[in-house]
């Protein structure tokens, strides 16, 4: 419950407001980016749950389940640094917090390439000789630097998720 966040980290007052006048003030202090970071976790949980529910019946019925099963596992791995990146991100909303720095931010990156290189070689299946070892490299290459740079010390860089959209833009062509 936002309210009682942002009144035990004394961010927000109660003394002689109404319910309405601390909601409203809640919300102002919890800034622009609280409610948009809260979806954001919550739509990272519904494909695990869609998983959860219908990968049984797909992998039952599939020549080949391997992939199937590889790619509910790593949603469900990088679903879990996700929503806990998005969380953070919503609890620190309207502070000088720097999202950059945050080691969820780059556990949710590395795992977006890991899925990258999942999801591709899954949707490939074999189609493509070249199309699974340059996935490899290109998503190995991004892991790499988010985990040297934090091995560094080093913040996030925006430019960080440009190499994501290319690597989610590469899984596809596999397709």
């Amino acid at each position: 419950h936002i309210f009682a966040m942002l009144r035990k980290n004394g961010r927000i007052s109660v003394k002689g407001r109404s319910s309405v006048e601390r909601h409203e003030e809640a919300a102002m202090v919890a800034g622009p980016r609280f409610w948009p970071e809260i979806f954001s976790a919550v739509t990272m949980v519904l494909p695990s749950i869609y998983a959860a529910v219908a990968s049984p019946g797909f992998a039952a019925t599939s020549t080949s389940p391997t992939p199937i099963w590889a790619l509910v596992y790593v949603t469900f791995i990088h679903c879990l640094a996700s929503v806990s990146y998005h969380l953070q991100c919503a609890f620190h909303a309207g502070t000088t917090w720097n999202r950059l720095e945050s080691g969820f931010r780059v556990a949710d990156m590395v795992l977006i390439h890991a899925s990258c290189c999942t999801y591709g070689w899954a949707v490939a299946r074999g189609q493509a000789a070249g199309f699974a070892p340059a996935s490899l490299l290109a998503n190995l290459m991004g892991a790499g630097i988010l985990l040297w740079r934090r091995a560094l010390g080093l913040p996030g860089r925006d430019a960080d998720s440009y190499m994501v959209i290319a690597c989610i833009f590469l899984y596809t062509l596999g397709m």
